[in-house]
Parts: structure tokens; sequence; C-alpha cells
């Protein structure tokens, strides 16, 4: 607390801040901090924001918001799901977006129908594996991926 609020007089980004105070700490109190380690997680996680907000803006495509929640499943949740799916595993920079909204529409209709007659928890867990199936590879190919 006290490291931010000196960070926020002096201006310096938390990335920054969170280094002084880590090369302090390791100095005074014999600690031993992987320096590159933790720059190598921080481009990571920048590179992951950076593609999930690329998507969103190419694909018009968002993260689950509500994923799991509600009275049931819908066809929406189980979008949810796709476009998730599909955000964070894989790169779709050169396949037609219209071609994988299409593609997301047809494939959560199909899975749908499919989970539809199950209760709500049985539903919930057999989508949440929906990567998983031999259905995702043949989507996958559907949309050209």
């Amino acid at each position: 607390m006290l490291g931010g609020v000196l960070c926020g007089i002096f201006s310096i980004n938390s990335n920054d801040c969170e280094d002084m105070f880590d090369k302090w700490f390791s100095e005074h109190f014999n600690l031993e901090v992987d320096f590159n380690r933790k720059d190598k997680i921080r481009n990571y996680i920048k590179n992951q924001n950076s593609k999930i907000k690329t998507y969103n803006q190419f694909f018009g495509l968002k993260k689950p918001k509500n994923s799991g929640k509600g009275d049931g499943i819908t066809v929406d949740t189980i979008k949810d799901q796709i476009v998730g799916d599909l955000t964070d595993g894989y790169d779709l920079s050169d396949i037609n977006k219209d071609v994988v909204r299409h593609g997301v529409d047809r494939f959560a209709q199909k899975w749908y129908n499919e989970v539809r007659d199950l209760d709500y928890d049985s539903a919930i867990d057999k989508t949440i594996y929906i990567s998983e199936t031999d259905d995702w590879d043949e989507f996958l190919g559907e949309i050209g991926f």
C-alpha cells in the first residue's frame, strides 16, 4: 500500500514500482527474485490481453460474462463458451470474421440441441468441455482453422 502511494507521488508506473520494492526487499532480506521470469510473465499477460482485444475488435466477439449463471442453459451461454475458447486458444487472424460468426452460430445451435434436454448442471458440465470433443475439431475445420 505504501509503495503504491510513493510510486503515485513520483509518477512511477506499477511494474517499475514493483521492481524497485522487490529489489529493495531482496537485498535487505536476502531473498532471491527472478526478475527475468517476472518480465516474461508480464509480456505474456500483455500479449494475451492484446490478442483478446484484437479478436474482440476484428470479430466482434466478446469473452463470456455470465458463463454458468442463470436459470437454464441457452444458445447464448453456449456461444459465450465457444467464443471464450476461441479467443483464449486460437489465432484466427487469417479467418474471415463472417465465417467465424456463422460457424459459432451453427455450432452453438447444434450443441444446444444436444444438451437442452439435460438438467442444468449436466448441460453446463458437458458444455464446459466443448473444446475437447470431436464436434469441436469438426467446427474448427468448418471455419477454416
